[in-house]
């Protein structure tokens, strides 16, 4: 390795420990004033790096808070139901509703039927009997 190719030899080498034949072919190039800049920005930055790399970095204080406020969660499967069913749950309320109170009318109107039926046959057996018995006045009927 020459000097005319540290610069380039050390812009592509990666990061770590200098073995004995790297540093022999640095000790060889300084005397060119370029290489021994190259080598002295290369000194600087592992040097910076090495410092860097035990620090360290984590997320800021907010950034999970912000970041899990973000995220839209689905709701639970029970409200997603719900939410799916409700119109046909409240339309079958509907109808059952509906269908209690045409029931209870129907009902109300059969008692009342069977009410006024029953009164009416009493009174006409009663008016029935008078006459056939020749009763005509309507203290007969309570007698």
């Amino acid at each position: 390795m020459n000097h005319q190719h540290i610069t380039t030899w050390l812009d592509s080498r990666e990061p770590g420990p200098w073995t004995a034949e790297e540093l022999e072919a640095v000790r060889q190039a300084s005397g060119c004033h370029e290489c021994r800049r190259a080598w002295e920005a290369a000194q600087a930055a592992r040097a910076l790096l090495q410092a860097r790399s035990s620090v360290e970095a984590g997320p800021p204080a907010h950034f999970a808070a912000a970041l899990m406020g973000s995220i839209e969660f689905p709701p639970p499967l029970a409200v997603r139901l719900w939410r799916a069913n409700a119109p046909f749950l409240y339309a079958a309320a509907a109808c059952l509703a509906l269908l209690a109170v045409l029931e209870l009318r129907e009902e109300i109107a059969i008692r009342t039927r069977e009410y006024s039926e029953a009164a009416i046959d009493a009174v006409s057996l009663a008016v029935v009997h008078d006459f056939a018995m020749g009763a005509n006045d309507d203290d007969a009927i309570n007698n």
